[in-house]
């Protein structure tokens, strides 16, 4: 540390990091203005992931690293990634759909193999008969997957209506439209009482909106694959897994060695109803309307259907449990805590 300014120095290794890091970023400002020089692109990337790899291994160099870097730079190197990762696909489709490669040609291919293999080994002990992705591409590589290592049917709800439309090309040309279906997410075709396991991409926008709408209406006993990245992989992926509310965290696979996607295996939280004792509050103390209000506004971070638009703030909420602790003195109202 240094005595002065009670910071690590930044070492040699870190210095060419932070350039690679700066080089992905213009390689990707390049290609996205001049449509040019992909090779440039993926060669950067290719090197950051490299070096990642090796520098992940240290935990508090990396959290150092990450800290140093602030969120909005971490997002400016997540966007250049996902230029690379997404035009990459587009030109790997493109090829495909005119029967010049293979699926297994996929650059990615192999990775995402490894991942699925690895994301199914957490649910072994409950094969699922029915699988669903939510937040695929237009080239669905993991559902892919999916299918090849269990044969069983497979849906995707891709990122877009392109990706729906490419997505569906891409499976008549590999003649696995019987076996894998994709669906625009703007118009919610599928029904989530239908299926076992559910894969929430990277990619997937609004993953704790996804994961309400699992919890309200998926069937008893499935289980949800949730990837993320941690350390400084999330310089190529966000990371984007928060605290994930009604759900119990079952399990992880941590990404290692060219990895780069971790995935939290969740099950939506169990009824304990058995250890929990009701009581009818006589009176609301100051410290009982501290917790109702901070209850009231966890509720309101996520849903409107208590009676306000949102969080409710520090000079509304005296006047309200004010209010409240009169109307439970006289009888007018009644409050019932677990």
């Amino acid at each position: 540390m240094n005595p002065g300014t009670g910071v690590a120095p930044v070492t040699n290794e870190e210095e060419r990091f932070l350039k690679l890091l700066e080089q992905v970023e213009e390689n990707a400002r390049i290609f996205k203005e001049t449509g040019c020089d992909f090779p440039a692109l993926q060669d950067s990337v290719i090197q950051l992931e490299n070096k990642i790899i090796v520098l992940d291994r240290d935990e508090v160099r990396a959290s150092i690293i990450l800290d140093r870097l602030g969120s909005s730079k971490i997002a400016s190197i997540n966007l250049a990634c996902r230029v690379w990762e997404n035009t990459l696909e587009c030109i790997f489709v493109d090829r495909l759909l005119r029967a010049e490669v293979a699926l297994s040609d996929y650059f990615l291919n192999d990775r995402f193999a490894r991942l699925v293999g690895r994301e199914l080994s957490l649910v072994a002990g409950c094969a699922p008969k029915r699988m669903l992705f939510i937040g695929t591409g237009r080239l669905p590589v993991s559902a892919f997957q999916a299918h090849f290592q269990t044969g069983i049917e497979v849906d995707c709800v891709a990122r877009d209506e392109e990706a729906t439309a490419i997505s569906k090309q891409v499976l008549a040309a590999c003649d696995l439209t019987n076996s894998i279906h994709v669906f625009n997410s703007a118009n919610s075709e599928f029904d989530l009482r239908l299926y076992d396991l559910v894969v929430i991409e990277i990619q997937a926008a609004s993953g704790s909106s996804i994961l309400r709408r699992i919890r309200k209406h998926c069937k008893p006993g499935c289980q949800v694959l949730y990837r993320t990245t941690l350390g400084l992989r999330r310089l190529i992926y966000p990371s984007v897994l928060n605290s994930p509310r009604g759900f119990q965290v079952k399990g992880w696979q941590i990404a290692h060695g060219h990895q780069i996607i971790s995935t939290c295996l969740l099950q939506p939280a169990t009824s304990a109803a058995a250890e929990v004792s009701l009581k009818w509050l006589s009176k609301i103390a100051p410290e009982d309307g501290t917790q109702l209000l901070r209850l009231m506004n966890r509720t309101l971070e996520e849903e409107t259907t208590i009676g306000f638009p949102g969080p409710i703030d520090d000079e509304l909420g005296v006047v309200l449990m004010r209010q409240l602790a009169s109307d439970v003195r006289a009888g007018r109202r009644h409050v019932l805590v677990a």
